[in-house]
């Protein structure tokens, strides 16, 4: 009678236990819009995984490819279109979205052959504009937040030789600044939390902090070489729901033995330590998305066979999300490269980026990674201790 108790109440928690439990392991290549070349990225996931936006080549003209945007929901990938009256040979691609996935942000081709960023709901293409004084050069959308208000990025000065960070708000785009705010230096905007109050991204070679109009550089990992002619530069990429853990990549070059490496790293109570590598080829890595919690990073690392995804968390450490996949979930990715992770859900169970398919041709992917909850292990741990005084 405990063991059928004991089945039942599996059975219940496993019912509570939430979205990580409730899909299986699984790999799934998004496929292409049709027209032109076979190509597709993802750019971005909504926060419980089920919508990945993206480019994809929708036609080819002059033997080069032109990406549109899309959608991908349910299995099955939608073309978005281009912004009306733009460039007559337009193109766009998704970088960014809310956690609901009812907006979404991007770059298109402006009417002066630019990229411009937009932002799309309900099938309607808005125009950002560009900050203010930075005349018609091309500007980059890079990250929202989770109700869509803020949107981030970066933009060309007039002259076309400076980049500064921006920040959209309520219709209207400033610019960020930069660390040093002397003339010559430059700034972007990588991403930005998802209650919106922290952006992150690079200035002057240091990756950055915004919170309440005050840009602060958060350093640099210590330099992996020994000497005085070392040179170090870091880059944020995302931040945490709260903006309490930043993620991105450290790097040093040292003139005098011409080394360099580079490491991803993860940011919070004002200290940076580094994610390591994946063993196999240079040191080289880099962090590009971080789940809700903070508690799991995804990026780029270097194995032997070049540049690959991987995932990273305190008990186990960078690992190659390929060889995760198949190893301990048995999944088949014959033939594929995973090569690039854009994003990830706030549970940092749904992963999204762009591999090297079977046939050679760049193909986004959503990857699931589930991983049991603390209650169901609790329920499992009750259960034998039920079975065990039965016996």
């Amino acid at each position: 009678m405990r063991i059928l108790h004991c089945a039942v109440y599996i059975g219940l928690l496993l019912g509570m236990s939430g979205s990580a439990l409730a899909e299986p392991p699984s790999f799934i290549p998004l496929g292409d819009l049709p027209g032109g070349g076979f190509m597709s990225g993802a750019g971005a996931v909504s926060a419980d995984g089920s919508i990945v936006a993206g480019a994809s080549c929708s036609y080819t003209m002059n033997d080069f490819c032109y990406s549109e945007a899309f959608v991908w929901q349910g299995g099955t990938m939608s073309p978005l279109g281009f912004p009306p009256d733009w460039n007559p040979i337009p193109f766009s691609g998704i970088q960014a979205m809310s956690a609901d996935g009812a907006m979404l942000a991007g770059s298109a081709r402006s009417e002066e052959g630019t990229n411009e960023p937009f932002r799309w709901e309900n099938g309607v293409f808005t125009s950002l504009g560009r900050i203010p004084g930075y005349g018609t050069n091309a500007h980059l959308t890079n990250g929202m937040s989770d109700d869509g208000q803020r949107i981030v990025g970066w933009g060309y000065s007039a002259s076309g030789e400076l980049a500064q960070a921006w920040l959209w708000e309520n219709g209207s785009m400033t610019g960020l600044g930069t660390l040093s705010g002397q003339p010559g230096s430059s700034s972007s905007a990588s991403g930005i939390s998802g209650d919106g109050s922290v952006i992150v991204g690079g200035s002057d070679g240091q990756a950055f902090r915004w919170v309440d109009g005050v840009m602060t550089g958060i350093g640099f990992l210590p330099p992996p070489f020994p000497g005085e002619d070392v040179s170090l530069a870091s880059y944020a990429a995302a931040a945490s729901y709260d903006g309490s853990i930043i993620v991105g990549g450290s790097s040093a070059y040292d003139y005098s033995t011409d080394q360099s490496q580079g490491q991803a790293f993860r940011w919070s109570d004002g200290a940076m330590i580094g994610l390591g590598d994946l063993p196999g080829g240079d040191f080289a890595s880099s962090a590009t998305a971080v789940s809700a919690d903070g508690s799991i990073i995804v990026g780029q690392g270097t194995a032997s066979t070049g540049e690959v995804a991987f995932i990273w968390d305190q008990s186990h450490g960078m690992r190659d999300l390929r060889e995760l996949l198949v190893g301990d979930f048995g999944l088949d990715l014959t033939g594929w490269t995973l090569r690039y992770v854009s994003d990830i859900s706030a549970d940092g169970r749904v992963i999204v980026g762009t591999g090297i398919n079977p046939a050679g041709d760049n193909e986004a992917f959503r990857a699931v990674v589930p991983e049991p909850g603390s209650v169901t292990l609790l329920c499992f741990a009750s259960c034998l201790i039920l079975i065990r005084r039965t016996r």
